[in-house]
């Protein structure tokens, strides 16, 4: 949803509730949208997210199916598998995982989560790849502001040799990185390591303060590091080069304001990227990036 034309399909979905577990399945085809006409797509590829962001996504479809086990002492355990057919590109990826989250005695919370990427993509490249995450916290509820402290790890597969018949990178179909790989989505959920820790605080008024610290590697110096605007690749394959890709800082500050009857929720996000070796050894230049966002909600 952080795009101004959110990711769009036909779907149907089916949902099994039970008292010990329960069963989601979901069949999906995607849907390029037009940019300028609502409720149309875009056959010819004319608008921008479809040129850009989308390619031939048109064909893809998606099949996925979960199953979801709550448990009476916090834990919650999630197997599931999706199917992305694509017979435009001949491509037909499957991705196998499994995640668990929960919390853990008194102020503890954990997630952990693991998937593998069996199938074949157009070009007639096999594909191998696999992707993992693991992040825990800690909440002092009886301190003032009940601050947490978080510290997590994510990993997906690059690829080793990007001139064989195999693709080792992870796809990370539609994910969303906005949210978890830094605020100025500069990554994506391939060829990567990145670690994060920070700290979130409640403050009276439902003020929340989030400030949060990623670094940022490559898993394979030759292959690319991805990310939502463009492609930054090695380009002497030769050069011993430093994986480290860079670290950001994400500072937020969201709170509710009341103005001539009207509920509000206005959040300020400040963002600051240190570019790393890797970026001047695949660019020739590492610039840092700032950004400054304000969003004001207003619900009715």
């Amino acid at each position: 949803d952080y795009w101004n034309v959110a990711n769009s399909f036909n779907a149907v979905r089916l949902q099994v509730r039970r008292r010990t577990w329960e069963f989601d399945a979901v069949v999906a085809q995607y849907v390029v949208t037009d940019d300028g006409n609502l409720n149309d797509t875009d056959d010819s590829y004319s608008g921008r997210a479809g040129r850009i962001h989308s390619g031939t996504w048109d064909d893809d479809t998606i099949y996925g199916a979960f199953v979801t086990w709550p448990d009476a002492t916090g834990a919650t355990l999630e197997l599931y598998g999706f199917a992305r057919e694509n017979a435009n590109q001949d491509s037909h990826v499957y991705t196998l995982g499994t995640r668990v989250y929960g919390m853990a005695g008194i102020g503890w919370d954990y997630e952990a989560e693991l998937m593998v990427q069996p199938g074949y993509e157009r070009y007639a490249l096999d594909h191998r790849a696999w992707a993992a995450t693991a992040v825990c916290g800690y909440t002092w509820y009886n301190r003032r502001h009940a601050p947490r402290l978080f510290a997590g790890y994510d990993y997906a597969s690059g690829d080793k040799n990007v001139t064989d018949a195999d693709n080792e990178g992870f796809d990370q179909v539609y994910d969303d990185g906005f949210t978890h790989l830094g605020y100025q989505e500069f990554f994506r959920r391939y060829n990567l390591h990145a670690v994060h820790a920070g700290m979130e605080s409640h403050w009276p008024h439902g003020i929340v303060f989030v400030a949060t610290l990623h670094s940022f590697w490559v898993d394979n110096d030759d292959d690319q590091w991805k990310n939502w605007y463009r492609r930054v690749v090695r380009t002497e394959d030769d050069r011993d080069a430093d994986n480290h890709i860079g670290t950001e800082l994400d500072l937020t500050l969201s709170m509710p304001l009341r103005i001539h009857d009207r509920n509000l929720d206005i959040l300020v996000r400040y963002s600051h990227f240190f570019s790393g070796q890797f970026v001047e050894d695949a660019n020739g230049v590492a610039d840092d990036a700032h950004e400054i966002a304000v969003t004001i909600t207003h619900e009715f």
